[in-house]
């Protein structure tokens, strides 16, 4: 019976609009008090809105609730949600929380079945999704500039053992020249001095 009074006091609250905001639609319909010299609104004259005021406050019964008529409870911890009666209580979770602990939190809610005012769990559920999905797209880019870094570093260490290897080959290539064109110009002389001595032989005869 006291809970179905305190909804009629509720009800018969007035609904309290800016002064003008229905006039001009730059204007929010929230309330702001009205400053104007020649205000009527704020003048309370006969026949005008009324002021928001001390009588009109919620019974005590209904203060501080959610709409369901929980009682708000905010988490700023992942243990505080572990105290929680979910028939009596509804949970805002603080925005100071990273994801990490706001998924934990929510898996816990959704096991204890425990209302989150503060947001949707299906829209943050797809949210956490992609941002798996673009932290392993992540991981994957950075292995693959690893492994390119690592194979650029193997590539230059082999590059001078080529170098030098290439160097090598081509000094014992030609010292074998060298060597193998020894003996055939020495024959070659050794022809020349036969064929000078013949020639002087020759001459001598005559």
């Amino acid at each position: 019976m006291k809970s179905d009074k305190n909804k009629r006091k509720k009800k018969r609250k007035p609904v309290f609009i800016r002064q003008a905001s229905k006039r001009k639609s730059r204007l929010s319909s929230t309330w702001r008090k009205p400053k104007g010299l020649q205000s009527k609104l704020r003048r309370k004259l006969r026949g005008h809105r009324e002021h928001p005021k001390t009588g009109y406050k919620n019974p005590k019964t209904m203060r501080n609730l959610s709409p369901e008529g929980l009682e708000i409870v905010y988490v700023t911890n992942i243990s505080s949600i572990d105290h929680i009666n979910p028939e009596k209580q509804a949970v805002i979770i603080s925005a100071a929380l990273g994801k990490k602990k706001k998924m934990i939190i929510v898996e816990k809610a959704k096991k204890n079945k425990i209302k989150i005012l503060n947001f949707n769990t299906e829209e943050f559920d797809k949210k956490i999704m992609e941002w798996k999905k673009t932290k392993e797209q992540k991981k994957k880019e950075i292995e693959t500039r690893r492994k390119k870094k690592e194979r650029e570093q193997k590539e230059k260490k082999k590059q001078p053992e080529k170098e030098k290897k290439d160097e090598m080959s081509e000094t014992k290539v030609s010292e074998h020249i060298q060597k193998s064109s020894i003996p055939n110009k020495t024959k070659e002389e050794e022809k020349e001095q036969a064929k000078k001595e013949k020639d002087k032989l020759l001459t001598k005869k005559k």
